[in-house]
């Protein structure tokens, strides 16, 4: 299965992933952009969750699938620093997390 990004380009490792939800069902605020997540390694996200509670890494496909609007932002060009972002993502997962208040609005 091929891994693509909503603008049509490969996700890379390092991204960082900005996420909007529209939907107020289950949602407490709705049309903040609210998320953010790391893409790491072979396709998969890191992200913090409230449920587990817990930095947890997911397939792309299944994080792209919850999030009806991603924005991806590109911090750096290059190979060496894209690692060392995804290996630090990666690194979180399994630590516990908690919920913070939202500052970004559409």
């Amino acid at each position: 299965m091929a891994i693509a990004r909503s603008d049509g380009k490969k996700p890379e490792q390092g991204n960082v992933f900005l996420t909007r939800n529209t939907d107020e069902v289950g949602n407490s605020n709705p049309g903040h952009w609210n998320h953010a997540a790391v893409m790491s390694w072979n396709g998969w996200v890191v992200e913090a969750q409230p449920e587990p509670e817990a930095v947890i890494a997911v397939p792309w496909i299944e994080f792209e699938r919850r999030y009806p609007e991603i924005l991806t932002i590109d911090l750096v060009d290059d190979g060496i620093r894209r690692g060392l972002i995804a290996w630090n993502a990666a690194r979180l997962v399994g630590l516990p997390y908690a919920t913070v208040p939202v500052f970004w609005r559409r």
